[in-house]
């Protein structure tokens, strides 16, 4: 047999021919066997040429050719368009006309057929090649797409693996089925794959190993494929050993476009579960417009894992029309399910339906939908899972009835003694049956009356408790008693004490329980928890404790400390935890330096000066950890993170400390002992960072752990859990358990050592309940002042951390100083002995609350040393101290004479726990205030825009004090305590504003209401936007009273919840795609208000070119909207404070964090929701709590809504004249005045109907015309 070669004048083409010629020379035409070609990709037609002229080349004595037919098989993501079919034409019109074939072959049909497959299956390949005749070719193009059912599925193209990872194996295994196929038939395979030769040696070794089928390989220099493979097991093995620096290190030095170095950070640090830096990666990302579908599709994984929903959401939309590998579109479907993006989710479903219709991710999506509508029958007959998982589904055909309440218990006992290998899928799939049925008793009562031992167990459990938070009977109270909430939430505590690295079931459970969802029930229900698995009784042992170096020892050992320090340097940044030190450079024994590196760590509490001291204690830590592995019980690394954590978080670096406290977590997940410990750090950094619910969370997960427990942990824990209690109010319970926690000293022989703190803990107690709860406190300043300066003596005798009783020490001479009341001067010496025996940071903070005159420049000291968070809503805990001083500022002397020095006090009390308008990565705090003068500079730009700026805050007297910026230029007023009291205000907060909404008995409710929380000076002429401290963001501006008439009567009004949010929002609308769209359930079964309401707004909205949907749910697709109108009830907690739900005249409720959610980055949302416009104050944080507050931390410019009840009348008398004057170039103030004017004229004056519609937000923002604004 001969093979002859056509010249051709194209240099490449004659160069790969060459290739091939040399390759079918020396290998010839395996006749029984096959090839494999991974040359790289190409235009399909072009490589097909190039494929099929070396095999026409070959031919008999005859001249004939010994193929009787060539089979080409191309996949339905290239398809036989008109250029493949003109190539096939062309083939056979050439193959006869040159007599190419034996008269025998010519029976066959034509020499050249081309067939396109249905989709990526395997099997339809092998279907295709059945009756060919022998000796026949069959060339797969683009072979590497295909999927084999049999294989099992991979979708993780989000971890770092290669393409070759996927379709080595799908190659071999369809080269392996087209040969048994065609067994006997002497038929010659050439799997052309499109992709480049594997890198990894395994996947190369495994496409060699079949028989009698050769490999031919190329590669493309430089590609970003090829430069993963050559480096990808390295970088591995290196995230395992937690050197993260030297990955980055050497992606940093690889020959790839800055684009390609991104993508691969982005990947290794997700790799490395630094999600935080992958996020803040991700945000530098240039998204640009030729940027590969499956790149988006993985940053979009990526983003998801990290908690930036929308942005995972937004990556998707672009990528989804453009997948075209069965593995992307399968993550697609996942990420989407798990982001909640149903369109998104059924979009790549049907797509991937296409290409692989029996992927097990649509098989499990189908299995969803199937079971969520309660469908067994279609269940029963599925084959898309086992046989026995059929009949059960039978069987529950038989056992559920279609109608009225099953009898759930006996039908899961029955179904589980029949099906034992089942237990916990009955279990899920009956509960689902009682939530579609609306019984979510019996749903609750299922799920706790079984063990939680998966995610998703726990999230159903989540699920329930805040449907039965948000249910309300017809009284208004809850359905579920507190005792079925309470041992649903002990059993979510439970699996999360096992289960601690399980963040997203953690996030789950605080938000279910924050005030948002079960207002102010969440804390007790949580407590309750807690304090039952306390009483548990304990095994307390004595842990074994190695004797290690002395500080002064270990630190003389400078050679083996220089070196350490050296290749730790090296390696920066690294995963704490897992980097281990070389072992030739452990030149001392690991068990002497372990402990004293944690002695150093210790020591460094009051050492904390600067900058350079915080890199000093983060080197030791990594220090010590790395020397951890090596120990013999190798559990040093948590009391290490531990007690640097606390250390960073007292000195403000307190994004660093969160950041440990979950690496705790995940380090301390694998024994129950460990487990425990790991639980409690985490309980005792979250509350020396101020949040107490993430705190209580933690400490109950602790509680509830193993009860095999250190003598000395345990009352360690006892103390962390003395401290919550006594911090969140409760403390007579705080007392009882300070009081066992006593018990146990004795026991270790720890009693005579831990006496002074025993006291002060207890003095502790006392002085927050005298603080709180006694209205003769300040009697008991004296006693108390005494009691803590002899603490201080004590703990500066025994040598304990001096920096918790400076603290309470400042505390006490503050409120003497506030009191009237002489402070001895043996509390001032000892006070200043203190002061050189903390760090400079805790000093500055003492320093600061202890001064008679505290000034701004030393609260901005004490704000810049905090360190950035990483999301805003940390921030109301982060910004606590500097927020106690500015109460204090706000009534020094200076500060009322200086609108600029009060301006920047209130502003460090406003609401600056809030992300800047039009965030799409992580919801990221405002820039942190950098002069005293910079708030005072943002009020008077605003002026300068035509907005008068008035700022409100209580200072530490207990007194309103006001500023006003007109026309660039500040005053301060003090209000009287008769005109303003705050404490009828905080009476006031009671009932109001929820009353005004639904009194309609009492006469002049408004104005009996406001009597002493009146104004005692005009307020500028207007438009005005309301500053407040956080407290006084409970008083809706359009109600803030002057003389006999209301703020929003006279002039345009509007608050916005800091001056630093208002900047942002000024200097950075956010963008929109231009759409009007309103939400207006036609749901009817329990009232026709919202009907009512459509009927007299359709004309409106037509006029405006604003959509309807009136839809029972909330709409999909409505972030990035220029206006949302959205119509609902709205619903506060039990004790008619916090916004807790909306929901239709139908069935659908959800909770403030849902509807948010669905409308992000929008620029104005209207509420037509009873409350929507209400804000609370959270307690013990810089912050509020709201569905408008809610919506701004959604990325929303602003929020136009009621604050209490809104009569329905309001809509259609509001709307109209809204959208005439705002489409016309009004700012939202301008028209929501005119607005709520033409209410007064359609409904009469009362300023329950006429002053209800408040804006919350940026008041100058106006009506995008264009596309984008």
């Amino acid at each position: 047999m001969k093979m002859e070669r056509e010249g051709s004048d194209d240099g490449n083409v004659k160069r790969f021919e060459e290739v091939l010629e040399e390759f079918y020379r020396e290998n010839g035409i395996g006749f029984g066997g096959g090839d494999i070609f991974c040359t790289g990709p190409g235009p399909v037609d072009e490589r097909l040429k190039l494929l099929i002229q070396p095999l026409v080349c070959f031919h008999d004595e005859k001249g004939h050719s010994p193929f009787a037919q060539i089979l080409v098989v191309v996949p339905p993501t290239i398809g036989i368009g008109r250029s493949l079919r003109s190539l096939e034409a062309k083939l056979n019109a050439w193959s006869v006309s040159k007599r190419l074939r034996s008269p025998e072959a010519e029976k066959s049909g034509d020499w050249f057929r081309f067939v396109e497959v249905a989709d990526l299956r395997s099997a339809l390949v092998v279907a295709a090649v059945q009756g060919l005749p022998r000796q026949s070719v069959i060339i797969v193009s683009e072979a590497a797409s295909f999927r084999d059912e049999e294989l099992p599925a991979r979708i993780d193209i989000d971890r770092t693996n290669l393409r070759e990872d996927f379709w080595a194996p799908q190659v071999h295994a369809l080269c392996l089925r087209l040969l048994s196929a065609t067994a006997g038939q002497d038929s010659y395979i050439l799997l052309d794959t499109g992709e480049v030769t594997p890198r990894r040696p395994e996947n190369v070794k495994l496409l060699k190993s079949i028989g009698r089928v050769g490999v031919m390989g190329g590669e493309i220099r430089g590609n970003s494929e090829s430069i993963l493979g050559d480096h990808l097991a390295k970088w591995e093995q290196l995230l395992s050993e937690g050197r993260v620096g030297s990955v980055l290190q050497e992606i940093e030095s690889l020959p790839l476009s800055s684009e390609e170095k991104s993508f691969f950070r982005i990947q290794m640090l997700s790799r490395a579960e630094f999600h935080g830096q992958a996020l803040e990666e991700i945000e530098r990302f240039p998204i640009v417009s030729d940027v590969a579908p499956v790149v988006l599709c993985k940053l979009a994984r990526i983003a998801s894992d990290g908690g930036a929903t929308f942005l995972a959401a937004r990556f998707l939309k672009s990528a989804v029309e453009e997948l075209d590998t069965v593995e992307s579109l399968a993550l697609a479907v996942d990420t989407a399910w798990d982001i909640s993006e149903d369109g998104l989710e059924a979009k790549a479903a049907a797509r991937l339906a296409k290409l692989f219709p029996g992927h097990p991710v649509l098989k499990r999506r189908q299995l969803r939908q199937l079971a969520a509508t309660g469908d067994y029958r279609a269940l029963a007959v599925s084959t898309d899972h086992s046989a026995e998982r059929r009949s059960l589904f039978a069987a529950m055909t038989e056992s559920v009835p279609d109608t009225g309440t099953p009898d759930y218990a006996g039908i899961r006992s029955k179904l589980q003694a029949e099906f034992p290998s089942l237990r916990g899928l009955i279990q899920s799939v009956l509960i689902q049956d009682a939530r579609r049925r609306q019984l979510p008793i019996h749903a609750l009562a299922l799920a706790i009356s079984a063990s939680v031992d998966d995610s998703g167990a726990a999230r159903v459990i989540l699920d329930l408790v805040g449907d039965l938070l948000l249910d309300r009977d017809e009284k208004g109270g809850l359905r579920a008693d507190l005792d079925q909430l309470s041992a649903a939430t002990a059993k979510v505590v439970g699996y999360l004490a096992q289960n601690p690295a399980d963040s997203n079931t953690r996030t789950r459970l605080f938000h279910a329980l924050s005030l948002d969802v079960a207002g102010t029930l969440g804390v007790p229900l949580l407590a309750t928890v807690a304090l039952n698995h306390l009483r548990r009784p304990l095994d307390l042992v004595k842990a074994k404790h190695h004797d290690g170096f002395s500080p002064d020892e270990f630190l003389d050992k400078l050679d083996f400390i220089t070196s350490v320090f050296s290749w730790l340097g090296r390696e920066s940044p690294s995963a704490l935890g897992k980097i281990v030190l070389p072992r030739e450079l452990l030149t001392e024994p690991a068990d002497k330096v372990a402990p004293a590196i944690l002695r150093i760590l210790e020591l460094h509490t009051s050492r904390l000066n600067d900058e350079d001291d915080i890199r000093m204690l983060a080197s030791w830590l990594s220090f010590g950890l790395s020397i951890n592995p090596h120990t013999q019980t190798r559990d040093h690394d948590l009391p290490m993170i531990r007690t640097a954590a606390v250390i960073f978080a007292t000195a403000g670096r307190v994004q660093l400390a969160r950041d440990m406290a979950e690496q705790l977590l995940r380090l301390g997940a694998d024994t129950p002992q460990r487990r425990r410990i790991a639980w409690f750090a985490v309980a005792d950094i979250y509350h020396r960072l101020g949040n107490k619910l993430e705190s209580l969370i933690a400490f109950a997960c602790a509680a509830a752990g193993d009860t095999r427990v250190d003598g000395e942990e345990a009352w360690n824990e006892v103390n962390g859990l003395v401290r919550i209690l006594r911090d969140i109010g409760l403390f007579q319970v705080a007392r009882e358990i300070h009081k066992k926690g006593g018990e146990i000293l004795p026991r270790l022989g720890l009693a005579e050592e831990n006496a002074h703190r025993q006291r002060f803990m207890s003095l502790t107690i006392d002085m927050l309940e005298a603080r709180y709860s006694s209205a003769e406190f300040r009697s008991q300043i004296p006693a108390l002042l005494e009691r803590v300066t002899t603490s201080a003596e004590e703990e500066l005798a025994k040598g304990d951390n001096p920096e918790p009783v400076i603290i309470a020490l400042a505390q006490m001479m503050q409120w003497a100083i506030f009191a009237g009341l002489k402070i001895p001067q043996k509390s001032h010496e000892i006070f200043d002995i203190l002061l050189e025996q903390v760090s400079a940071p805790a000093a500055k903070l003492a320093r600061t609350l202890s001064s008679q005159q505290p000034d701004a420049q030393g609260i901005l000291d004490i704000h810049g040393n905090v360190e950035n968070a990483r999301y805003a809503d940390d921030v109301a805990y982060d910004v606590r101290f500097s927020a106690m001083a500015s109460h204090r500022l706000l009534s020094s002397e200076s500060a009322k004479n200086n609108p600029v020095s009060s301006t920047f006090a209130i502003e460090m009390l406003a609401d600056r726990a809030i992300p800047a308008p039009g965030w799409e990565v992580t919801s990221k705090p405002l820039p942190a205030i950098v002069s005293v003068s910079e708030p005072g500079d943002v009020a008077t730009s605003m002026t300068r825009e035509g907005m008068s700026v008035v700022l409100l805050g209580i200072d530490a007297d207990g007194h309103l004090r006001r500023v006003d910026w007109i026309d660039g230029k500040g005053g301060v007023v003090s209000e009287a305590p008769d005109a303003f009291s705050v404490t009828e205000f905080r009476k006031w907060t009671d009932e109001f504003p929820f009353r005004y909404g639904i009194d309609e008995d009492t006469p002049n409710l408004f104005f009996l209401s406001t009597d002493r929380i009146r104004l005692s000076s005009s307020l500028p002429d207007g438009p005005v936007v309301v500053i407040a401290d956080t407290e006084l963001q409970q008083l809706p501006c359009n109600i803030m009273r002057v003389g006999d008439r209301f703020a929003g009567q006279e002039r345009p009004m509007a608050a916005a919840p800091s001056l630093s949010w208002l900047k942002a929002a000024r200097a950075h609308p956010a963008k929109t795609d231009g759409r009007m769209v309103a939400w207006i359930s036609k749901e009817e079964k329990l009232g026709q208000t919202f009907v009512t309401i459509t009927g007299r707004l359709l004309d409106t909205l037509q006029k405006h070119g604003i959509e309807l949907d009136d839809g029972p749910n909330i709409p999909e697709g409505l972030a990035g909207s220029e206006l949302v109108i959205v119509t609902a009830h709205g619903g506060l907690g039990l004790d008619l404070r916090y916004f807790q739900r909306v929901s239709d005249e139908g069935s659908l409720v959800r909770t403030s964090r849902e509807l948010a959610a669905s409308l992000r980055n929008v620029g104005v949302v209207i509420l037509f929701v009873c409350s929507g416009g209400r804000a609370d104050k959270v307690p013990d944080a810089i912050t509020t709590v709201g569905l408008a507050k809610k919506l701004l931390e959604e990325g929303c410019s602003a929020v136009i809504a009621s604050p209490w009840p809104l009569d329905s009348r309001v809509t259609y008398h509001w709307l109209p004249a809204f959208l005439d004057a705002w489409t016309k170039g009004s700012t939202l103030a301008q028209a929501n005045f005119q607005a709520n004017q033409a209410v007064a004229k359609g409904l009469g004056a009362e300023p329950a109907k006429c002053l209800a519609m408040t804006i919350f937000g940026d008041p100058l923002r106006q009506w995008a015309k264009s596309p984008k604004v």
